[in-house]
C-alpha cells in the first residue's frame, strides 16, 4: 500500500519517536514539497535532525497537479493537504491501495468525498498494533503521549472510543 502523508502526522509520528515504523506499514511513502518546507521550517524542534533524515532516505517527495490544488484550495484547504489530496487522486488512478494520511478533519472528509482511503497519526497507530509492528500496550502509551505531550487534540468520547479499540486488537 502506498501512503500519501501531510505534515501534523509526520510531526506527531516524529514526536512520539516512531517515525520509522512508516515504511514497515506502507510499501511506499509520499509528501510534496510544500509539506516538506512545512515540517523542516522549525529548526529547533527536537525532532528536527530525524525528519530531516527521512526526508533524506524512504520518504519521496513529489509534484501535484496545480491545477487540482487551485480547486482545493479555494475550498479553504491549506496548500500541503491539497497538494497531498492531489497525488492520491493521482496515485489510485494507477494503483488502487493508496492511503492519504492527514489528520485535519474538514480535510479528511473532502478526500473521503473525493473516494480516496484516509487514515491520521492515530489511525497510522491503531495499523501499527494490528499488524504487530508495535505492541498494544505500547499503542496505549503512544496514544497517551500524543494526547498529553503535543498539540493534538481528541474528546474524551472519541479517546474512549480508541482505546477500546486498541483493547480488541490484543484478542
Amino acid at each position: 500500500m502506498i501512503a500519501v502523508i501531510n505534515a501534523s502526522p509526520l510531526i506527531y509520528l516524529s514526536k512520539l519517536g516512531i517515525i520509522e515504523i512508516l515504511p514497515q506499514l506502507f510499501t511506499r511513502i509520499i509528501t510534496t514539497n510544500t509539506v516538506k518546507q512545512e515540517v523542516l521550517q522549525e529548526k529547533t524542534a527536537p525532532e528536527q535532525a530525524i525528519l530531516s533524515e527521512v526526508f533524506g532516505s524512504w520518504l519521496e517527495v513529489e509534484k501535484a497537479d496545480e491545477k487540482i490544488v487551485k480547486k482545493l484550495t479555494e475550498m479553504q484547504i491549506h496548500k500541503g493537504e491539497a497538494e497531498v489530496i492531489a497525488i492520491g487522486r493521482e496515485l489510485l488512478a494507477k494503483e488502487k491501495s493508496t492511503v492519504v494520511i492527514i489528520d485535519d478533519l474538514l480535510t479528511r472528509e473532502i478526500a473521503t468525498s473525493l473516494g480516496l482511503t484516509v487514515t491520521g497519526t492515530i489511525g497510522v497507530l491503531l495499523k501499527a498494533t494490528k499488524e504487530k509492528v508495535i505492541a498494544r500496550k505500547e499503542c496505549q502509551t503512544l496514544l497517551e503521549k500524543l494526547i498529553t505531550t503535543t498539540t493534538f487534540r481528541l474528546s474524551a468520547r472519541v479517546y474512549a472510543k480508541i482505546l477500546k479499540e486498541i483493547e480488541g486488537l490484543g484478542k
